[in-house]
């Protein structure tokens, strides 16, 4: 017999003891799988080509000579591959001055520079945006980390994205 005539299972727990253990194994299940297998976002077999564009500020010549076509670019933090470089544009640096007379004027900076890097990376498309290697957020206008075997860039602004393939 399953439950006896004291209300326990096989004699031994409660009915109302195990229906509270159950719940409490269901919701942490249900927990594990929301939380952690959900968020396993992986580069399917058949990944996206995105391009993105950066725009890395304030540099000396130093970062400009480190960053070159055709090299690897990765998450310093997550070690996250995020994509190859295919294009580079350098600029003067420019920035607002306040001068002496209290005018504000745009201004180049002596020996600084702007580097507009355009890199390609495997990814998707998620409804949200897009994910480098299928797990790292690149968004228009978020600032990302980046990191080659030459440089460590702290600031990269994300000026462009887009799926080409």
């Amino acid at each position: 017999m399953l439950i006896n005539e004291k209300g326990k299972i096989f004699g031994r727990i409660n009915v109302i003891d195990f229906i509270s253990l159950l719940v409490i194994v269901l919701l942490i299940a249900g927990g594990i799988y929301k939380f952690v297998l959900s968020d396993m976002k992986g580069v399917s077999s058949n990944p996206d080509l995105l391009q993105y564009t950066v725009s890395i500020n304030d540099v000396r010549n130093y970062s400009v000579n480190a960053l070159n076509i055709d090299d690897k670019l990765y998450d310093p933090k997550t070690d996250t591959y995020m994509g190859k470089i295919i294009g580079k544009e350098v600029r003067p640096f420019r920035e607002y001055i306040t001068k002496t007379d209290g005018n504000v004027a745009l201004a180049e900076k002596p020996q600084r520079y702007e580097i507009l890097l355009t890199i390609e990376v495997p990814g998707v498309e998620s409804s949200n945006g897009y994910l480098a290697g299928g797990n790292r957020d690149i968004n228009r206008l978020s600032t990302i980390q980046l990191a080659s075997r030459m440089i460590a860039i702290q600031q990269a602004k994300v000026v462009d994205v887009k799926r080409v393939k």
